[in-house]
């Protein structure tokens, strides 16, 4: 029998997903095989979901000048985001409105006067207005006047760019006012001149999004998959009870752990001498690292010396793109644990690397093994996932 006659409908996988909302880490395992690679749960999570969700597409600084500009695809959707001439980060439509060309590709990043379409050259203001189309003057049902990129629904927090969908969202904002003081002071620190832009990650992954996403919420990976990269600064073995989970609950679109810097051991000793920490830098009282995701596939990481956004784009059950940056005040290039080759300069990009080499193998294995059930019980260290599996019982029964 294939794995797709065995698999459960989706009323069951809804009514099983339901069951989790009653659960704590004491109680709970993964989630069944079928919630990472059923078409009929994915087009329902693109439905209610992705549909009306604020994901974070980068920062201000990122978008310093007029003109600077960046294509991301956001559930299919074709967008730009872009600094106009008057200092406002838009998130317009990528699609020209001649003959539905995208402009700007996903992934590219630069800085010009217009929006020009490479298809027959329209091109268009930086507010997304139509600036000139060659030959049109014979068209009498032609009006420059009453053509524009349409423009999505964005806001800034706390230097973030979000983007949303939904024309009608709820404000992201007071969704987020439980961590919105501690952000806060990092927006201050960030915008004081030290910091800047240093690395970008684009990358598509074979796996289901849930999968990141989870990979996102825990340190407990720290010691398998980073064991010779993050877990030497930020090891597993002391993150503490305490330290492992912080929501604003069920109810919320947030939550976070942290993962205390390990100031004995030579890398934690490096980050010290690079950046000397004193109580209150990015908010934090010891260094750490924290990190705070946000419902459904946004996740920020601070520390001492920056703080990096992460966000997933599923453009299929089993595949989902991977957009990221890095806001730091160090060289990237002087990272002090001797990297080199394809990550010198990049230790982000080897950190999400190895996330995505491992998470594609378990895709596999969800697809196509035959004796895959989910005996796995969450450690202590996950407890963030059950607030995960109950955001998303919340978010599919609306």
């Amino acid at each position: 029998m294939s794995v797709a006659k065995q698999s459960k409908g989706l009323d069951e996988l809804l009514t099983t997903l339901e069951g989790y909302r009653q659960k704590d880490v004491s109680n709970t395992v993964t989630l069944p095989r079928e919630f990472y690679t059923s078409e009929e749960f994915f087009e329902l999570e693109r439905e209610k979901i992705f549909d009306d969700a604020w994901l974070c597409v980068g920062h201000e600084l990122e978008f310093a000048n007029p003109g600077d500009f960046f294509g991301v695809n956001v559930a299919h959707e074709q967008m730009v985001i872009v600094r106009g001439q008057d200092g406002k980060i838009r998130a317009l439509s990528s699609v020209c409105r001649h003959r539905y060309a995208q402009i700007i590709e996903h992934g590219e990043r630069g800085n010009g006067n217009v929006i020009q379409c490479p298809y027959h050259r329209w091109t268009y203001d930086l507010d997304g207005k139509l600036n000139n189309a060659l030959f049109l003057e014979k068209n009498k049902c032609f009006d420059k006047s009453n053509i524009a990129l349409p423009e999505y629904r964005s806001e800034i927090w706390n230097g973030f760019i979000f983007v949303n969908l939904n024309d009608d969202a709820q404000p992201l904002a007071p969704q987020l006012e439980g961590v919105n003081e501690q952000m806060k002071v990092i927006a201050e620190q960030v915008g004081n001149g030290e910091f800047k832009p240093v690395e970008y990650y684009n990358e598509t992954w074979n796996c289901n999004w849930k999968l990141f996403q989870e990979n996102n919420m825990e340190g407990y990976h720290h010691m398998g998959v980073h064991i010779d990269s993050l877990n030497k600064p930020y090891p597993s073995r002391i993150i503490s009870f305490e330290d492992s989970h912080y929501t604003g609950g069920e109810d919320s679109i947030w939550s976070g752990y942290n993962a205390p810097l390990d100031v004995n051991h030579e890398l934690g000793k490096r980050s010290l001498e690079r950046t000397p920490f004193k109580p209150g830098d990015m908010a934090q009282s010891a260094p750490y690292l924290n990190v705070l995701d946000v419902f459904p596939s946004t996740a920020f990481t601070i520390s001492p010396s920056g703080v990096g956004w992460f966000t997933l784009l599923p453009t299929a059950v089993n595949e989902t793109i991977y957009i990221a940056g890095s806001i730091s005040r160090l060289d990237p290039s002087v990272t002090g644990d001797d990297i080199e080759g394809k990550y010198k300069g990049r230790p982000t990009a080897r950190v999400l690397d190895e996330d995505g080499d491992i998470l594609g193998g378990i895709q596999h294995s969800l697809t196509y093994g035959k004796k895959v059930e989910p005996v796995g019980c969450l450690s202590w260290q996950e407890q963030n996932l059950t607030t995960f599996y109950k955001q998303l019982a919340r978010k599919l029964r609306a």
